[in-house]
């Protein structure tokens, strides 16, 4: 896919329901992608993830660790947004 295509695609997002890692999710079934928000901010794209994989995330009862274990590192990653970075303090 490229980066124009992966720009344009609309992915509606799901809120992750008790994830302390996961705020959102979304796939997008025609070109196997899986969009995942962490509550840190960053945002990443998945490429390749078979629907089986990416419907797991509505019933897994630990989403993070599955995210971690099944698909982190396991399929093409691009990152969309990166964490926002925290404003030092001043005073």
């Amino acid at each position: 896919m490229n980066t124009a295509t992966t720009k344009a695609l609309v992915i509606p997002m799901t809120r992750a329901k008790y994830s302390t890692n996961v705020h959102s999710f979304g796939y997008h079934p025609e070109t196997q992608t899986l969009r995942i928000k962490f509550l840190s901010g960053a945002v990443y794209q998945y490429e390749d993830v078979p629907a089986e994989v990416a419907s797991t995330l509505h019933s897994h009862k630990s989403i993070g660790a599955y995210v971690a274990m099944n698909i982190k590192g396991k399929f093409p990653t691009k990152m969309l947004e990166a964490k926002p970075e925290r404003e030092a303090s001043h005073g």
